[in-house]
């Protein structure tokens, strides 16, 4: 749970915050007005003797209204460069957990937005061949990972 995140923290160090075991009981009173959560998921793939495995880091925060835990933001990573990854949004959950007064919920934005976004995909491909969709889809998912570099 993290409860402060130093901004100028140069690599994973500056996520404060208790730590707890997987699939631990966490009370309301420990979840506080607003969680913020970090999530080591482990290792992801398989291992081979030469190649070096990822480790994925999430970042949740929790939803009252809901009753559930929302993704904000994920980094796959060989090292600690998840923190960078992660810093920004990460402390933009806590300010918006701090003072919700004129802050915009940018996850909760980026997911309307991606929603209107697979909305008009899905509209456009679906008088499509199978085989075109692919090919539409696999080009779109280089093109965005191309502009989640440049962001």
């Amino acid at each position: 749970m993290l409860t402060r995140v130093d901004p100028h923290a140069w690599n994973a160090a500056g996520f404060d915050g208790p730590l707890y075991r997987p699939g631990a009981k966490v009370t309301d009173a420990e979840l506080g007005e607003a969680p913020v959560a970090l999530e080591c998921a482990g290792p992801q793939g398989n291992w081979h003797r030469g190649k070096d495995r990822r480790t994925l880091w999430i970042l949740w925060r929790y939803d009252r209204g809901e009753s559930s835990w929302v993704e904000i933001a994920r980094a796959l990573s060989l090292s600690w460069d998840w923190a960078v990854i992660l810093r920004e949004p990460a402390i933009l959950a806590l300010s918006r957990a701090i003072s919700a007064d004129g802050v915009v919920d940018l996850a909760k934005r980026g997911r309307e937005v991606a929603e209107e976004l697979l909305r008009a995909i899905d509209s456009t491909l679906l008088s499509e061949p199978a085989a075109v969709r692919t090919m539409a889809l696999t080009s779109i998912y280089d093109q965005v990972a191309g502009r989640i570099v440049l962001a």
